[in-house]
C-alpha cells in the first residue's frame, strides 16, 4: 500500500519520520488518494543517501 510508503519513508528536513502507524487511518480515509499516490511514488523512486554515496 502506498500509505505504508509514506509512513515508513517520509522524513522531514531533520530526518525525523513524518508519520507513524497511528496516522494510517487518517492517511487512508481523510487524505486525497491522488496526493498520497503521487508523494508515495516520488518517495519510492528517490535514492537513499547510501545509494547516492555508492554504499
Amino acid at each position: 500500500m502506498l500509505v505504508y510508503a509514506l509512513i515508513f519513508k517520509a522524513k522531514d528536513e531533520q530526518g525525523n519520520k513524518m508519520f507513524t502507524l497511528a496516522d494510517k487511518k487518517a492517511l487512508m480515509e481523510k487524505s486525497d488518494p491522488d496526493v498520497v499516490a503521487r508523494v508515495a511514488n516520488e518517495i519510492m523512486k528517490s535514492k537513499t543517501t547510501e545509494e547516492q554515496l555508492g554504499n
